[in-house]
């Protein structure tokens, strides 16, 4: 085998070996959240999984908070306005 082909086929080993050994990312799960319209506060917090999370709040007027990417374990916090919540959800990504 010529060094050319040789040095092409250990690279490719090397990555392919490489993705995977890599650890497995899950969503997260067992998540719940909060909306406090007296403090104007809102949370999500996610007990399991490896990924992240995030809350996400629709108000009237189509206004939209969105708190930022936590990981599993932590939470994910936005200030809201005063106005008419009219969803809330938690987003995730693993």
């Amino acid at each position: 085998m010529s060094t050319r082909k040789w040095t092409t086929f250990a690279a490719a080993t090397l990555l392919a070996t490489a993705l995977m050994t890599r650890p497995a990312a899950a969503a997260p799960t067992d998540c719940s959240y909060q909306v406090d319209d007296v403090s104007y506060e809102a949370s999500s917090y996610c007990s399991s999984g490896t990924g992240e999370h995030r809350i996400r709040v629709v108000q009237s007027g189509g206004r939209e908070s969105v708190g930022p990417w936590a990981p599993a374990g932590s939470i994910s916090f936005t200030n809201i306005s005063a106005f008419r919540v009219i969803d809330a959800w938690v987003e995730t990504r693993g």
